[in-house]
């Protein structure tokens, strides 16, 4: 098969997850696929794919970054004729929708998660336009779609009503393993952030949805609570979104400046770092569509509470505590639990490690190219 993956809606701004799985999925399919012929559309002057070396893997540059009408025009139909010239078996969309130019190729597309559909409150209105103009569109217009867990398959077939034979669920994995990784490199680091203690840990970009006010509420609930609770400290890191302000003047509020740590964005290599020097993990988001640092946590032998809620029940299955994330109480419990229970702590741990093993990019890659696979032989039968 001659397989296209296009990268053409990674920007400086999209940090998370979806970045993770693009990167990844080539380096894995890259890995375990040499038989297929890859041509990986990027953006000129894109360095993230650098790490592309094997000989059925090609970068192509498919947009300069111009901004101007005529430029973006002109950028259109060159992409259409470069994207023609490859002779595609299949089109891979890696984020959520079809970002190229229309064209006669079978696409796979991967949906990270509709939570517009489900917390339009949280967007803006050009943003909830243009998420549900486009997502629904190439829904409806792929051939076949990847989604990244069970729960964000039953969210495709209840809002888009597409046919669930044609939805593929292939999971995600860790950014890191946990062998690449020197246990003694990992504690030795925490000096240079400046960071001791006992430590709660969130790592998420601060987004409204994430639920950082609910977590700074139940923390806050749980020193007073509880007595042995003084010894804990919070850390967050992850990007500033739209709940920065918010988050500041909680914190503020509840009188916790210091009892939290916010480092704001720290690299993937670097993250390891807390998940190993960490009491626990807790994770409160209202939505997510997969949840790796779910994963992350469990790889490093973390213990998780999190959310009951959307995929992370899935993702943690019984490696986790799970709360109530709109109940600020609930949420002060499970945690602390947690946090004091010993005989949970190692349960919990010894769960997550089993269960992180579950999940690998290598799978990732394996079932991504069976979903090709359908594709093209679906491809074949139309046209004998």
């Amino acid at each position: 098969m001659r397989i296209g993956i296009s990268t053409m809606s990674l920007n400086p701004v999209l940090l998370g997850g979806v970045r993770v799985y693009m990167k990844n999925l080539i380096k894995s399919l890259e890995k375990v696929d040499r038989e297929n012929e890859y041509f990986v559309f990027i953006k000129n002057g894109e360095k993230e794919f650098d790490f592309i070396k094997a000989k059925n893997f090609k970068k192509v540059v498919l947009y300069d970054q111009r901004t101007s009408f005529l430029n973006r025009y002109i950028n259109y139909f060159s992409a259409r004729e470069k994207i023609k010239r490859c002779r595609l078996d299949v089109i891979h969309c890696l984020n959520n929708g079809i970002d190229l130019p229309v064209c006669d190729v079978p696409t796979v597309i991967t949906v990270h998660d509709l939570q517009h559909e489900y917390y339009p409150e949280f967007f803006t209105k050009e943003e909830l336009e243009k998420r549900r103009k486009s997502y629904q569109h190439s829904a409806e217009r792929a051939s076949r779609i990847i989604a990244i867990s069970e729960y964000v398959k039953s969210t495709i077939i209840d809002k888009f009503k597409v046919d669930a034979n044609k939805i593929d669920i292939v999971y995600h994995a860790c950014f890191i393993g946990r062998d690449s990784v020197e246990k003694s490199e990992l504690r030795n680091n925490m000096s240079k952030y400046n960071i001791s203690g006992k430590l709660i840990y969130y790592p998420s970009a601060t987004h409204f949805h994430k639920n950082h006010l609910r977590l700074l509420e139940a923390f806050n609930l749980m020193r007073k609570k509880y007595k042995t609770a003084n010894n804990y400290m919070l850390l967050f890191t992850g990007a500033p979104k739209n709940a920065e302000a918010e988050i500041e003047k909680t914190i503020e509020k509840f009188n916790l400046k210091n009892f939290v740590y916010k480092l704001g964005y720290i690299p993937f290599e670097e993250i390891p770092y807390f998940y190993i020097n960490s009491a626990i993990v807790v994770f409160p988001s209202l939505y997510e569509g997969f949840g790796m640092p779910l994963v992350e946590a469990m790889t490093f032998g973390c213990p998780v509470a999190c959310s009951n809620t959307t995929s992370l029940p899935e993702i943690a299955n019984d490696a986790a505590v799970f709360f109530d994330p709109y109940n600020v109480e609930d949420i002060c419990d499970k945690m602390y639990a947690v946090l004091t229970d010993k005989a949970l702590r190692e349960e919990l741990i010894s769960k997550g490690k089993k269960r992180a093993e579950y999940f690998s990019w290598e799978k990732t890659a394996v079932e991504t190219i069976k979903t090709y696979r359908k594709v093209y032989e679906a491809e074949r039968r139309r046209k004998r």
